[in-house]
């Protein structure tokens, strides 16, 4: 029996290993003594999301939260998520049969064919990076009960586009969306 226990508990080493389950919390449905990381993301984001960052970081801490201020390496994620992101598109959309091709979103078909320029040693690369930075990402976060970031830095554009009008040609969902998808790699 205490074989077990010891083998499946998670190993740091291990990034997609889920923490135990201990909260210490307090009192159930309290906040109280909760260790909550914020990575708030303000040189970014838009006022107004900064606006409410600060006052759910403001509503924690009178809850009885220790919020702590920290910094997230996400800034390398973009080029690794983009690996992966069009390595699987490319996938994806050659397990469709071409005359069914055609009524693919033009976006997709686009990300699957600068998917085809990706080496296997390039993806493979990306791989081992990927689980450096879960690695680093778990050794950050393991110290917290929470951690906190905007879902996006920026406020809703027009439908039908992919970035906000302000944003430069050749801009993708990449440039304005930083904090989502370093937690989905």
């Amino acid at each position: 029996e205490r074989l077990l226990q010891i083998i499946t508990q998670p190993d740091l080493r291990d990034w997609n290993a889920l923490p135990p389950l201990d909260w210490k919390g307090g009192a159930e449905g309290s906040l109280r003594g909760l260790r909550i990381g914020i990575h708030a993301g303000e040189d970014i984001c838009d006022g107004p999301v900064n606006d409410r960052m600060r006052a759910v970081t403001n509503l924690l801490a009178d809850a009885g939260c220790d919020v702590i201020r920290i910094e997230l390496p996400l800034e390398k994620c973009r080029n690794l998520l983009k690996i992966h992101w069009e390595a699987a598109a490319r996938h994806l959309v050659e397990g469709i049969p071409e005359e069914r091709r055609c009524w693919l979103d033009e976006g997709l078909k686009r990300t699957a064919a600068r998917g085809e320029s990706i080496s296997l040693p390039e993806y493979y690369g990306a791989m081992i990076e990927r689980q450096r930075f879960g690695e680093s990402m778990q050794a950050i976060t393991a110290s917290y009960d929470l951690i906190m970031t905007p879902t996006t830095p920026i406020l809703p554009f027009n439908a039908g586009r992919e970035v906000p009008d302000s944003f430069t040609a050749g801009s993708d969902w990449f440039d304005w969306n930083p904090f989502t998808y370093p937690f989905n790699l």
